[in-house]
């Protein structure tokens, strides 16, 4: 047997020792308690699903055989969630509030912030088409962020509808607008300049990505296109801002109208939180209305997730679920069913308890507790 090999990890995959887990355990009851508050109830669905739930995400999966049926790994959870609904709340009353934490795999290059297994936080709100649910699922967002422990971030909120729209404008060919769209995907900017030089579309593009900011970005969007389903998705983020002005929320806020996400189910407003330091979104999500469809349900919905892995790089350092309790007590002695019945006791009344297996005498077991910093030993007689 390789030994070396038995104790390696397979790239884009990561263990999590106890201060670390206890930490990352925290931060999930955290979120947990958060999304309840917001009344999101909490489903839980399998890491094996049927290929078919994740059709579209074919160059990210981890594919196995199943007695003859090819099944993936999760990739994300929003359309785990949708084949719930589907199933199970077909002919239930709007609006629906679910909620999850879980989990999910990707087969993609491992790189800094790119994990292959990395676990998601986020909710679902299916059933309402307006801005209303839009509004109240970024709200929660930015408080889900600050509950982790993150205070100084932003989340830029852009609309999928009035990019490709303002896209579609500049009359490109339909390949040279799909590598337009792929490159504002990935964030790739050089991409985007080269394929914007190649084809006399620099000053146009830089209008594009200059369209960030406050509410002041609306109308110089809407002076760039006559097309409707553009003067409907800035209306929609005009209500949006208005009412996380109102809240109080906007200082969290800007517009980027160039923000596409990488998920081709996003039909309305997206957005993605980012935190200064990191190189990649903390949090991502936005307005799908014809994911169900999939399922042959015919839905609206919005959503986020939030990615654990890049919450705590965020809090490193601040502390925010502390690290294990050691032993508060240490109970030893000569008599197992003396020792073992008061560690008992100690434990339900609250405290962490550690039973001493090895040491016999009362100075060994002082000496034992003093090394790990127990304070208080308990001898039985």
């Amino acid at each position: 047997m390789n030994q070396e090999g038995c104790c390696r990890l397979l790239p884009g995959m990561r263990d999590y020792l106890p201060g670390e887990a206890a930490q990352r355990r925290r931060l999930c009851q955290i979120l947990a308690d958060l999304f309840r508050r917001w009344a999101y109830n909490e489903v839980i669905t399998p890491s094996l699903e049927l290929s078919e739930v994740f059709a579209e995400e074919g160059r990210r999966l981890f594919q196995l055989i199943d007695q003859g049926e090819l099944v993936v790994l999760r990739p994300e959870m929003t359309a785990a969630v949708a084949r719930v609904v589907a199933t199970y709340y077909r002919d239930a009353a709007g609006p629906l509030r679910f909620f999850y934490i879980g989990n999910v795999f990707r087969q993609e290059p491992a790189q800094a912030g790119r994990l292959r297994e990395f676990g998601q936080a986020g909710v679902e709100l299916l059933g309402v088409r307006n801005s209303w649910a839009d509004a109240e699922v970024i709200a929660l967002a930015i408080e889900a962020v600050r509950e982790a422990g993150v205070q100084d971030f932003r989340i830029g909120m852009g609309q999928v509808q009035v990019t490709l729209g303002l896209l579609h404008e500049l009359e490109p060919d339909p390949e040279v607008e799909e590598a337009l769209k792929q490159a504002l995907v990935a964030r790739d900017y050089v991409a985007l300049e080269e394929v914007a030089a190649r084809y006399g579309l620099a000053r146009e593009l830089e209008t594009l990505v200059g369209l960030r900011g406050g509410k002041e970005v609306l109308p110089r969007a809407a002076a760039l296109s006559s097309l409707p389903e553009v003067a409907l998705g800035l209306q929609g983020l005009s209500e949006v801002w208005e009412a996380l002005e109102a809240a109080g929320l906007t200082d969290y806020l800007f517009l980027d109208l160039s923000l596409l996400r990488d998920f081709n189910y996003y039909t309305g407003i997206v957005f993605e939180g980012y935190v200064a330091g990191l190189g990649f979104p903390i949090c991502g999500g936005g307005r799908y209305d014809q994911l169900l469809r999939r399922y042959g349900l015919d839905l609206p919905a919005t959503g986020f997730a939030l990615g654990l892995e890049r919450l705590l790089a965020a809090t490193e350092g601040q502390n925010p679920g502390g690290s294990t309790a050691g032993p508060s007590v240490l109970v030893a002695g000569r008599r197992l069913d003396l020792v073992l019945s008061r560690a008992q006791e100690l434990r339900r009344e609250g405290q962490v308890v550690e039973m001493d297996l090895e040491h016999h005498s009362r100075a060994d077991a002082k000496a034992y507790a003093a090394a790990k910093g127990i304070p208080v030993v308990e001898w039985m007689d």
